[in-house]
C-alpha cells in the first residue's frame, strides 16, 4: 500500500525535466561542485584549519607513542584529540612517501614550513599550504561521493521493494534513475557541508560518507537473504566502526545501530532454516537467536575498533588517548560554542563534546527521504 503523499510523489517523478533523467546529471554536478570547492580556497579558515595543520606536523616528525603526549612546551592548544585511526589518516597525508603531498608542496621551503613543528604564536600557513590542506579536504570527499552513491541506489530498493512492486528492481527505470539523481544532487550540494569543510575547514564530508555507506548497506541487507544479506551486513558494520574509529563523538550512534543489528541479524525467523518446497506458514515472532552470527558481528566489528589502537598498548598510552578523546576534566562546557553534553534536534539525538557539525548527523541522513514521497520533502 502506498500513501497518498507516495503517489503523489511518484506522479511528480513523472512530469520532471528529461535533463533529470539523465544518468549523466550527477557525474556534471561532480565536476560542478569540486569547481566549486577549488574557488572556496581562499576564504576565510577557522582555527581548525591550524588544528589539523598541527597534527599534520605532529604524526609526520613524531613517533606515534609521543601523538598524544605532544603539546609543543604548552606552546599549543591544537594537540590530537581524535582516535587513532584519524592520527593515522594524518600521516597518510604527511607522509614523506606519499606522492600527493610531494606533488602539492612541490618546493623544499613549502614543505618544511608546512608540516614543521610550530607554536601556536608562529603558525601562519603560505599560500601553497592553504592549497595544500584544502586539497586534502576535496579528495577525501571521495568517500563522502561513494558512501552518498550506496545510500541513495540503497533508497531506490526501497521505493521498487517497499511498496509492494514486486521483488526485481529495474535500474533503467527512469522514475528510479530520477530519484538517485535527486537524492544525488540534495546530498552533494549540501550547503552545510559546503560551508563547514571547504570554508571553515573540516572533514565532515568524509566522515558522513562512511556514515552513509553503512546505512546503505543496511537498508539494503534488510531486503535480502544469504550471501548478500551476510555481505552487506558485515559491511555496514564495518563502515560504521571505521567512522567511529575517525570520530569518537559517533559513539552516540551505537546504542541505534546495537539494537538494529541484533534484532534484524541476530534473531532470525525460522522461515529462513526451511526448505524452500515447505510451503507451512511461520509466524513473523516464530524466531531463534543465532550465536553463530552475533560472534560473527561481534569478532568483525571488534577488529576493526581495536587494531588501530595496536600501536598504543601500553597503559600509559591508553590512559592518555582516553585523556585528550573525554576531556571531563573541562567540565560540560569548556567554551561556548563545544559543550561537551548537548541536547540537538530538540530530544532525538544526544551528542558527546558537540560542535557546529553535530546537526550534520541529523540532516544529511535525513536528506535520503525527502525524495521519497512529498510528505517527506516537507
Amino acid at each position: 500500500m502506498t500513501t497518498a503523499d507516495e503517489q503523489q510523489g511518484d506522479a511528480v517523478y513523472m512530469h520532471i525535466p528529461a535533463v533529470m533523467k539523465s544518468r549523466a546529471l550527477v557525474p556534471i554536478v561532480v565536476v560542478l561542485v569540486t569547481c566549486i570547492k577549488v574557488l572556496l580556497i581562499p576564504s576565510y579558515r577557522s582555527t581548525d584549519f591550524d588544528v589539523h595543520r598541527n597534527w599534520l606536523s605532529v604524526t609526520r616528525h613524531l613517533p606515534s607513542d609521543q601523538w598524544y603526549f605532544y603539546d609543543a612546551n604548552e606552546t599549543t592548544v591544537h594537540t590530537l584529540d581524535y582516535p587513532p585511526l584519524f592520527a593515522f589518516f594524518e600521516l597518510f597525508w604527511s607522509s614523506p612517501h606519499n606522492f600527493l603531498t610531494q606533488f602539492l608542496l612541490s618546493h623544499d621551503d613549502y614543505l618544511y614550513e608546512c608540516l614543521a613543528l610550530r607554536p601556536d604564536h608562529d603558525n601562519e600557513p603560505s599560500a601553497q599550504c592553504v592549497v595544500f590542506q584544502r586539497a586534502t579536504v576535496i579528495l577525501s570527499d571521495l568517500i563522502f561521493l561513494m558512501g552518498s552513491h550506496l545510500a541513495s541506489k540503497a533508497m531506490e530498493v526501497v521505493a521498487c521493494r517497499g511498496r509492494g512492486r514486486g521483488r526485481a528492481c529495474n535500474n533503467d527505470n527512469v522514475d528510479h534513475v530520477s530519484r538517485y539523481n535527486t537524492t544525488m544532487i540534495l546530498l552533494l550540494l549540501n550547503p552545510g557541508l559546503l560551508w563547514l569543510d571547504h570554508v571553515h575547514f573540516q572533514y565532515n564530508g568524509m566522515l558522513l560518507g562512511l556514515l552513509l555507506g553503512s546505512m546503505g548497506c543496511l537498508v539494503q541487507a534488510f531486503f535480502q537473504q544469504g550471501t548478500l544479506l551476510h555481505a552487506n551486513i558485515l559491511g555496514g558494520a564495518i563502515l560504521f566502526g571505521l567512522l567511529v574509529g575517525m570520530k569518537h563523538l559517533y559513539l552516540t550512534l551505537a546504542p541505534l545501530y546495537f539494537v538494529y543489528l541484533l534484532r534484524h541479524y541476530c534473531f532470525v525467523p525460522r522461515s529462513h532454516d526451511n526448505n524452500k518446497n515447505n510451503k507451512s506458514k511461520t509466524s513473523s515472532s516464530s524466531v531463534y537467536f543465532s550465536l553463530p552470527r552475533l560472534l560473527l558481528l561481534g569478532t568483525v566489528t571488534l577488529v576493526v575498533l581495536v587494531v588501530p589502537f595496536v600501536p598504543f598498548v601500553s597503559k600509559e598510552q591508553l590512559m592518555q588517548i582516553m585523556v585528550r578523546l573525554f576531556p571531563f576534566q573541562r567540565g560540560l562546557c569548556h567554551d561556548y560554542w563545544a559543550a561537551n553534553v548537548f541536547s540537538a534536534m530538540s530530544s532525538f539525538m544526544l551528542g558527546y563534546h558537540v560542535h557546529e557539525k553535530a546537526i550534520m548527523t541529523a540532516i544529511v541522513p535525513m536528506t535520503l527521504l525527502a525524495p521519497q514521497s512529498l510528505g517527506h520533502a516537507r
